[in-house]
């Protein structure tokens, strides 16, 4: 469902659609975080980034690469280099979407 949103530009509705998802006591899985991770980027919601992040790590999803590589990712867009570099050190595996996202924060 995120994930139509998001093809259709609608990211707003996107992360409200995880909010009700989260109330409703969903599973989510790497897929749902890459694909919120990237509406908030998009929208330079970074609030709404980190508390997904905080999320991420109360669930015990942080080690997953595609999620972390959604967290510098966002990050990234929404200008916290910081944030950014933080989350990729951390990371206990990276592949090259994951260093993408890093280089592209700097450029």
């Amino acid at each position: 469902m995120i994930s139509g949103l998001m093809q259709n530009g609608m990211e707003r509705e996107a992360v409200d659609m995880f909010r009700e998802m989260i109330l409703a006591r969903f599973t989510m899985d790497q897929f749902t975080f890459g694909s919120i991770l990237t509406a908030c980027g998009s929208l330079l919601a970074l609030e709404e980034g980190k508390q997904i992040h905080a999320y991420v790590i109360r669930i015990d999803n942080k080690d997953n690469v595609f999620v972390g590589s959604a967290l510098v990712d966002m990050y990234s867009k929404c200008k916290s280099i910081k944030s950014a570099g933080t989350v990729f050190k951390r990371m206990t595996q990276k592949n090259v979407v994951s260093w993408t996202a890093m280089l592209a924060g700097y450029g």
